[in-house]
């Protein structure tokens, strides 16, 4: 058995990780569309009409309808139509997706699938840096070409700090480590760590799912690739220095967050990227991960227990947690 089918995350876990950050992800898009965290006032927003009521719920507390998204489910193709159709051009289909999800959490993805998902780079300074699609180069060839590697383009896509630069970064890495070429890795994986927290704390769709997104981002970085183990940049770290840097890298989540919501970002509200690291998904919500056997690293709230045991004997779950208006 290879090194790397010891060490990288079972499918299970893998699928399990990459349901939350989709569904999340999607969640913080609906939120961005309505104006609201809540997930009443998503379903009021949304759905253009007075939240309604399910069996056992009070008057106004609305179907809930949205609060799956938070444990894992992803929108299907007709609801996206829907939102697109109704709301204008989203990011849906694109959150639905996730390809940094995963990129971070699969690693038994093809050279095929890694250059689909940076097919999905929207056109941009950070998509330029991966495709040359000038007229020249398509008139050349019915493919596009990739732009070629070198230290000054890593950097280049580092200093953005944008979803779409990590999405490059992480897409080009993963290709060049599938292709056997590790002379740029240190460089790749440096830059990967510069802007990191940077680009969670920056983003609605990532900040949601920090508390996800921290130990899949730890456990990528020590991924052995290939059928050798390689020393990777943050494995040259004592356990004191690397619990101090994942230390500085929440610190930085927090303060990008904050500076993003001083420019007019709308961020999820602390109570809710908190209320994340207890989220379980349920089964019935989470179709790709039914399988899944594993029990998942975040624990659940007394609350939470307390809610998901009932339903075993009434209804699903509302998710209520998440559902408070003072959140907005």
């Amino acid at each position: 058995m290879s090194p790397a089918s010891e060490t990288r995350p079972s499918p299970a876990q893998a699928q399990y990780r990459l349901s939350l950050l989709r569904g999340a992800a999607c969640y913080a898009e609906f939120a961005l569309l309505a104006k609201t965290w809540t997930t009443t006032g998503i379903e009021a927003s949304l759905d253009g009409k007075g939240v309604g009521t399910q069996r056992g719920a009070t008057s106004g507390e609305g179907t809930r309808k949205y609060a799956r998204y938070l444990v894992g489910a992803i929108p299907s193709e007709k609801t996206i139509n829907a939102i697109s159709k109704k709301h204008g051009n989203t990011a849906l289909r694109f959150w639905a997706a996730h390809p940094i999800g995963q990129l971070l959490t699969d690693g038994d993805l093809s050279a095929d699938t890694v250059l689909r998902l940076l097919e999905m780079l929207p056109a941009g300074i950070a998509r330029s840096r991966v495709w040359d699609e000038s007229p020249e180069a398509l008139a050349r060839s019915s493919f596009r070409r990739e732009v070629p590697d070198d230290i000054d383009t890593i950097n280049a896509l580092a200093d953005l700090r944008t979803t779409d630069a990590f999405l490059a970064l992480l897409g080009r890495h993963r290709l060049r480590r599938l292709m056997g070429q590790t002379e740029l890795d240190d460089v790749y994986e440096f830059a990967l760590m510069d802007c990191f927290a940077a680009v969670v704390g920056n983003s609605p769709h990532l900040c949601l799912t920090k508390h996800v997104l921290v130990p899949v981002f730890a456990d990528y970085l020590e991924w052995p690739f290939g059928e050798v183990a390689t020393q990777r940049s943050i494995a040259g770290l004592d356990d004191g220095s690397r619990a101090e840097y994942w230390d500085d890298v929440a610190r930085k989540i927090d303060r990008a967050r904050m500076e993003a919501e001083l420019r007019g970002i709308s961020m999820p509200p602390k109570k809710y990227i908190e209320d994340f690291k207890h989220v379980r998904p349920r089964r019935h919500h989470t179709r790709s991960v039914a399988s899944c056997n594993t029990d998942p690293p975040l624990r659940p709230t007394k609350a939470q227990k307390r809610t998901r045991d009932s339903s075993r004997t009434s209804r699903p779950t509302s998710t209520k947690d998440f559902d408070t208006g003072s959140a907005d």
